[in-house]
């Protein structure tokens, strides 16, 4: 099978004087699950109707691929239509209810069997092929017409609320076939619900309505994380509005937004502290939250008494303590279980010793073995010696990121990933440019990012492109 786009420009109609649809105008794609959203009375079933053919706009014109259908009579028309209430024939068997549409055509008998039998495995009721509708259950009988819609091999098909007669857990599950029969088939799906879960959950894109309007359009996400106005934020999400006044802009943040328009990607992350044979304790938080990426860090260090980190090495004088903080870090890197590594040259802000090149390089050999990524963390320099210029002066050898362990990893060929470590929103990607300069005046082309727990890598150049 194969869908079909479809192209809805300029649609209005009114019942009794009452205006249902105002100026409509939609583009679905071909081969996309797209959902009609709104409450009861919005519009989207007439909408719905006039596509498959059921009802004629008073203006304006509806394409099935390049052919306006605006006028078509529903028999000549590409599509089917699953309805609340199953439109199934009692006095038939399933088998024959699903052959209906296939002999209307008058298809010989061994091609009519062939595709009834394919598409009752397709919705898993091979073996009810001989019962009648009264024998079925809700779901079941949903899902043989489902197969009686497919099995007419259409561009499109259109479902007008068709879970709205089962029950909660029963929807839920149908919820899940449908996803993968659309998977199977690869058609063009148009979904007609009032339940914003079961549109989130199956929708490639969502078209938002309300009183005869499409009010906004997009994917799931951004439907749900950007509101165009407070009815779609309120009908999307649970959701409180509190009245405010704007006091203060962050210049830096919206900077950022503005240079780097369409190249950024909000990812999840999740930073864990490692100690030995205690990171069970952090899966059942990465098994719900799915985080893109983890990255291990060490702030505490193995002997040491809990209220002393890192940070406070300076004013302990150890040099054991320091060399039981790198073996920390050598057991992070080994354990397999982050994809990259958190400013492991922490120390080079707190303890002045070129014993710490010695550990860095070892730690670099490791890495360079590993598929850890080294995070170049911009809060050290904010931390050091940051300031407004760029240039190499910021990376001293005695900061981090360092500049000396930089060049080491790059001549390994070690993979780097950019944090801003940002604790307010001030420090959101600052100093990150400046990373970028000048690692890639060093000879550094390409930094990573994770996905799904998937590296990635993207061209240094390309971020710096105006």
């Amino acid at each position: 099978m194969k869908g079909s786009n479809i192209k809805i420009q300029n649609v209005q109609k009114n019942f009794g004087g009452v205006q249902v649809l105002k100026d409509i105008n939609l583009e679905i794609k071909q081969g996309e699950f797209f959902s009609l959203l709104g409450p009861s009375g919005c519009g989207k079933t007439t909408l719905l109707r006039m596509i498959a053919g059921f009802l004629e706009p008073d203006q304006g014109v509806i394409y099935l691929g390049d052919e306006d259908i605006t006028r078509l009579a529903p028999n000549k028309r590409n599509v089917n239509t699953i309805f609340q209430t199953y439109a199934l024939f009692p006095h038939l068997s399933i088998y024959e209810n699903i052959a209906f549409p296939l002999r209307i055509k008058k298809l010989p008998k061994n091609q009519i069997d062939t595709e009834v039998k394919k598409y009752l495995e397709m919705v898993k009721l091979s073996e009810h092929i001989n019962k009648y509708p009264h024998q079925l259950s809700g779901g079941q009988k949903q899902r043989v017409a489902i197969a009686r819609a497919l099995v007419n091999q259409p561009s499109v098909l259109l479902l007008d609320e068709p879970l709205s007669a089962l029950d909660a857990k029963l929807r839920q599950h149908m919820l899940i076939e449908l996803d993968s029969i659309h998977d199977q088939v690869g058609i063009t799906f148009v979904f007609v619900t009032h339940d914003q879960g079961e549109a989130l959950s199956v929708s490639d894109r969502i078209a938002v309505m309300n009183k005869g309007e499409v009010l906004q359009v997009g994917t799931p996400n951004e439907i749900y994380e950007k509101p165009v106005n407070e009815f779609v934020a309120d009908f999307i999400g649970e959701t409180n509005f509190i009245e405010g006044n704007v006091i203060e802009i962050r210049e830096n943040i919206l900077s950022l937004k503005e240079k780097y328009f369409n190249k950024i990607k909000v990812l999840l992350g999740l930073e864990c502290d490692y100690f030995e044979n205690c990171f069970d304790y952090n899966q059942e938080i990465i098994d719900f939250i799915k985080p893109d990426y983890i990255i291990g860090s060490i702030h505490y260090i193995p002997g040491v008494n809990r209220n002393i980190n890192v940070w406070d090495l300076d004013k302990i004088n150890n040099p054991q303590v320091v060399c039981s903080y790198f073996n920390q870090v050598k057991a992070l890197i080994k354990s397999n279980q982050f994809d990259s590594i958190g400013h492991p040259d922490i120390l080079l802000r707190v303890v002045n010793s070129d014993v710490l090149q010695k550990y860095h390089c070892e730690i670099m050999d490791l890495l360079t073995e590993s598929k850890l990524a080294y995070e170049l963390n911009t809060s050290g320099l904010r931390k050091s010696k940051y300031n407004s210029t760029t240039n190499l002066e910021y990376f001293g050898e005695w900061s981090y990121p360092c500049l000396s362990n930089i060049q080491y990893g790059v001549e390994n060929k070690i993979d780097f990933v950019i944090g801003s470590d940002a604790h307010t929103p001030e420090d959101v990607g600052l100093g990150i440019e400046d990373i970028l300069l000048t690692t890639h005046k060093i000879g550094l082309e390409k930094i990573c990012y994770f996905e799904n727990r998937i590296k990635k890598h993207v061209e240094i150049s390309s971020l710096l492109r105006d």
